[in-house]
């Protein structure tokens, strides 16, 4: 059988109401997280009554502590060996729900290991001998560790009780569909199946009937792609090479004090586009895959914590990552997929704050940019406040910028 529910229509007031142990309650009130989400509502319940959950809900709206609390809750009542399993798509994301595990099992010194790319493989192995509660993991990175000979004895793997796909929607495409069946493969079978993610496509549709009899399928809207109320979206039709002019024209007098994460569309263009920010004085950080791992994690705790303004970067940064005072998304690169675009101007409107979203929208990407409002089945408004005349004084600054961010990618003395 199958369970749908489309909206949590009886909202309740509080976590107390959901089914949690009391220490739980008290822990989420000490950090700040008073009242539960929709998705929250719906999905807790459920999964303390151990069914599988299909949950999908846009981005800021509380999917990962609608797994985190639970799987806690659970824990707690039967602290064994590997107890839950979370797979996630990016590096920066497995750290933020890491972090997000430790403060709510932090009273009962829940054990948390982190398992993914770009860090020392032998010491994530040893972590995992030593019984975590949770693993937090890259599907490549722990399919890898999986592996090796006798991973389910050396590893502990029979006692798992959860397992978790966050953003499943690209956890579901083929580049990860390998390291996802090795990892499958050595999972037992009667665990409880957790898949969440901001969109629900045909992969997640599907995905519930491969999931046990006792299935609760959660969706926040009727539109497959749908946003949250607070979130202003505009376009600016511009030629392609006046693309980084405004773009530094909004950052510098349409927008001067707003928090910001600018979306390209390669690790190259994302670095030059740094570099050439940071040369016109814009306090800006950058974040993309050809980075160091402590550089990536650097970089998302510098704009959390507000010391820079302005992000830069791949969608290596578009999903799951909370940075909820995000006031406003710039897509420099248009996305092909409308789903990247959904993920990526969920950065901002988070948590019931306003945000805006602005695409720069070359005569290049007009016809992708139309697919977007299709899927949307919205017109986006065009943005008024950027005189071209106005922007045209910049230019020359701009330019400038360009050249020396060119010759320092170069090696070459500016």
């Amino acid at each position: 059988m199958i369970t749908s529910l489309r909206r949590a229509k009886d909202m309740v007031s509080s976590f107390e109401e959901l089914g949690l142990g009391q220490w739980i309650v008290e822990t989420c009130k000490a950090l700040n997280i008073m009242k539960p989400t929709p998705c929250q509502v719906a999905c807790i319940p459920q999964t303390l009554n151990g069914k599988d959950i299909i949950g999908s809900s846009e981005t800021g709206t509380g999917k990962t502590m609608s797994f985190v609390l639970p799987i806690v809750d659970k824990l707690s009542v039967d602290p064994c060996g590997v107890f839950a399993i979370v797979l996630t798509p990016t590096r920066e994301l497995a750290f933020q729900i890491y972090d997000q595990f430790k403060a709510i099992g932090n009273p009962m010194s829940i054990r948390v290991a982190v398992v993914v790319g770009g860090l020392e493989s032998i010491r994530q192995a040893t972590e995992l001998e030593n019984r975590p509660h949770v693993v937090v993991a890259t599907p490549g990175r722990l399919a890898d560790l999986f592996t090796i000979e006798d991973s389910v004895e050396r590893f502990h793997l029979h006692s798992i009780r959860f397992l978790v796909l966050d953003e499943a929607d690209r956890l579901l495409e083929d580049g990860f569909a390998s390291s996802l069946s090795t990892i499958l493969d050595v999972l037992p079978v009667n665990r409880q199946t957790l898949v969440y993610s901001a969109t629900m496509n045909d992969k997640m549709e599907q995905l519930s009937k491969t999931c046990r009899s006792e299935c609760f399928i959660y969706t926040s809207s009727s539109s497959r792609y749908s946003q949250v109320r607070e979130l202003e979206q505009f376009y600016l039709l511009i030629p392609f090479q006046m693309k980084t002019c405004y773009l530094a024209y909004l950052l510098l007098y349409g927008f001067p004090s707003f928090s910001c994460i600018i979306f390209t569309g390669s690790c190259k263009r994302c670095q030059h586009l740094f570099l050439t920010l940071e040369y016109l004085g814009l306090n800006v950080g950058v974040l993309h895959s050809k980075m160091k791992q402590m550089e990536r994690l650097k970089a998302i705790h510098n704009i959390q914590r507000g010391t820079i303004r302005i992000l830069i970067c791949t969608d290596v940064a578009s999903r799951g990552l909370d940075i909820p005072q995000v006031e406003l998304v710039v897509n420099y690169h248009i996305p092909s997929k409308p789903s990247t675009y959904i993920h990526r101007v969920g950065r901002t409107a988070r948590a019931g704050n306003r945000g805006k979203a602005i695409s720069l929208v070359s005569q290049f990407e007009v016809e992708i940019f139309r697919n977007i409002e299709r899927r949307l089945e919205r017109e986006l408004v065009e943005f008024g406040h950027c005189k071209e005349k106005e922007v045209l004084k910049i230019l020359t600054d701009v330019l400038k910028a360009e050249r020396k961010a060119k010759l320092k990618m170069l090696g070459m003395k500016v």
